[in-house]
């Protein structure tokens, strides 16, 4: 039997697979680059799956991730392979598993194995599994076990520095643990860049990061046109070295603190180049100059699933056409997999709004967010967290780094709170309190506790380690989003008569459809100018997963605050008429 040598797997960037180290770079994690090959893109997929007669979730090449293209070999939304959701399959012998294959019409070299359990929502921790190899026309049993990897988790062997073994096939089998123990709801899922790869990897494809980290000190104060201001990077951590600005206005500057003017109001991408030479790292921040009337407007970084409902898309027209200070928009997973097709829909939805009249300078910058959910360390606390560090969370840090205390950034998820939950640790890595400089709303969850939804299903840690931070943190229950709604057969007339309008017209259902995530929007303005739109607020403290990540009422000032009762008709009204140009006055109120 090979046994699996197992290795802590951390996501770097969008699409990348990463492994450990073998020993590399003083056992930091390292990436592969976007040449390697996965060899099941030339594999022919199959399964058994359908032959249990209990429903059939995708297909067997579904999960088949292609390093070099960055995409699913086939585009699908779950990209799994399994029976109906909950089915339950009885006693499966190890003698007649449920399984799935994937032969070569001649044999490989591999030393890379990636493969992903089940989503969470499904958990498997009495499901036997067996990864098995085809040598020669032989099957060998390549690992075996029972929950492990299978069981929402993910299984990784080898890595550079293994010995590449020969094969023409391999097979994933579950089953049942013993003859008394049913399974159900089985499946395979996919995840973008990090499971379902069989590879062939050397030391050349490993690139290794930089040994240090690139900071830029945060700002204390608002950043005005014409007034000069003053960026630090002297918090880098290397003593020496280049060090290299960008303000995203074409100007450059040299050294570790420099002072710039930025001459015209707008957002701007600031950037730090540290170099020692031969490694270079890039820290960030997103800068709002003002103007004197956009002081006190609420400055946002949006966190969306763009292609999960059509809510999504109602929520990211209405930012843009809103008065608010949107200064990022970051794509999310769900669980794996979905990312790729939000960042697409991110970049479809703001070239109709540019088509609509969205000027330019409206137009936000887009960032890649992680593919994968945290899960909860061994100590079961919330700081001890692996973070999955991606191009979102270093944005939304990157705002925090931008954003005065006196008008802190709102970040607005709308999916699992993965992004934001890993600038929280990222931040606290490296010692940076984010209290006076982020808030956070999220719409998702159910009445009464993060789970039993499908925005918190997808990665319920993560918004525990969001409420366990001390970051200023709002709830709006899904239920209670779900009270903003359109129904176009008797409300069509709503919806702006422009190309981004007419899209959201179109591809919302005919019937009443929740409109969930723009009451996250709303929230906002009506916090902001006291418009009333929210009712009634609850306390409370969000428990871990021992407790079901339930939440409690606590009167502490600090405590989540949690929306209860909303003005529904007020923030679908907002809604579509910031669509049609008739947004709520923001910029110059309160100055």
């Amino acid at each position: 039997m090979m046994r699996s040598v197992m290795r802590c797997l951390v996501i770097g960037l969008a699409g990348v697979a990463v492994v450990g180290s073998d020993g590399l770079a003083a056992g930091r994690p390292v990436r592969l680059s976007g040449g390697v090959a996965n060899l099941l893109v030339q594999a022919k997929a199959s399964g058994n799956l359908e032959s249990f007669d209990k429903g059939l979730r995708g297909a067997a090449d579904h999960m088949v991730y292609d390093l070099q293209r960055a995409e699913f070999v086939k585009p699908s939304r779950y990209n799994e392979y399994g029976v109906g959701f909950g089915q339950d399959l009885g006693v499966v012998p190890e003698q007649r598993p449920a399984w799935w294959l994937a032969e070569w019409a001649e044999p490989i070299r591999a030393n890379l194995i990636l493969l992903t359990g089940t989503y969470n929502n499904q958990p498997q921790p009495d499901t036997a599994w067996k990864i098995e190899i085809r040598q020669s026309g032989k099957w060998e049993t390549h690992d075996s076990g029972v929950g492990g990897w299978y069981n929402c988790g993910r299984y990784d062997w080898g890595g550079p520095a293994t010995e590449p073994i020969s094969l023409d096939a391999i097979r994933v089998s579950v089953f049942s643990k013993d003859d008394a123990t049913p399974i159900k709801s089985i499946h395979f899922r996919g995840e973008s860049g990090r499971s379902w790869v069989v590879a062939h990897v050397t030391q050349d494809d490993v690139i290794t990061p930089a040994p240090f980290q690139a900071r830029i000190t945060p700002l204390t104060a608002p950043v005005m046109a014409g007034q000069p201001v003053t960026f630090d990077g002297s918090g880098s951590t290397i003593a020496e070295g280049d060090f290299s600005w960008e303000f995203g206005d074409g100007s450059l500057a040299q050294g570790k603190r420099v002072e710039h003017v930025f001459r015209e109001p707008g957002i701007r991408k600031v950037t730090l180049t540290v170099s020692d030479g031969k490694h270079k790292h890039v820290g960030m921040a997103l800068v709002r100059v003002h103007a004197l009337q956009t002081l006190q407007v609420p400055q946002v970084h949006l966190d969306t699933d763009q292609k999960n409902e059509q809510d999504d898309q109602h929520y990211f027209g209405y930012a843009l056409f809103s008065e608010l200070d949107v200064l990022g928009v970051n794509s999310v997973h769900h669980g794996g997999g979905q990312e790729p097709v939000n960042y697409r829909e991110i970049l479809h939805v703001l070239d109709l709004a540019q088509q609509s009249g969205l000027p330019d300078h409206r137009v936000p910058f887009v960032f890649r967010g992680a593919n994968f959910r945290l899960s909860p360390p061994a100590s079961g606390k919330w700081y001890d967290t692996v973070t999955e560090i991606s191009d979102a969370s270093d944005a939304i840090l990157a705002s925090a780094r931008g954003a005065s205390p006196t008008n802190p950034v709102w970040v607005v998820p709308v999916g699992p709170g993965t992004n934001v939950a890993s600038t929280i640790l990222q931040a606290r890595a490296e010692g940076l309190d984010l209290k006076d400089r982020l808030r956070v709303i999220w719409l998702g969850g159910s009445n009464n506790a993060i789970v039993r939804e499908f925005n918190g299903n997808n990665d319920p840690w993560s918004m525990y380690v969001v409420a366990q931070s001390g970051v200023e943190t709002w709830i709006v229950p899904a239920p209670v989003g779900a009270r903003v709604a359109i129904d176009k057969r008797t409300e069509g007339h709503l919806y702006a008569d422009h190309p981004l309008g007419q899209y959201l017209k179109k591809i919302v259902p005919a019937k009443r459809k929740a409109l969930y995530d723009a009451s996250a929007l709303s929230s906002i303005i009506s916090l902001h100018l006291d418009l009333g739109w929210i009712k009634e607020v609850e306390r409370v403290t969000v428990a871990g997963p021992t407790e079901g990540y339930a939440w409690t009422r606590n009167e502490d000032p600090q405590a989540v605050r949690v929306i209860r009762e909303i003005d529904q008709q007020a923030m679908q009204r907002d809604l579509f008429e910031t669509m049609k140009g008739k947004r709520t006055r923001l910029v110059g109120v309160g100055n």
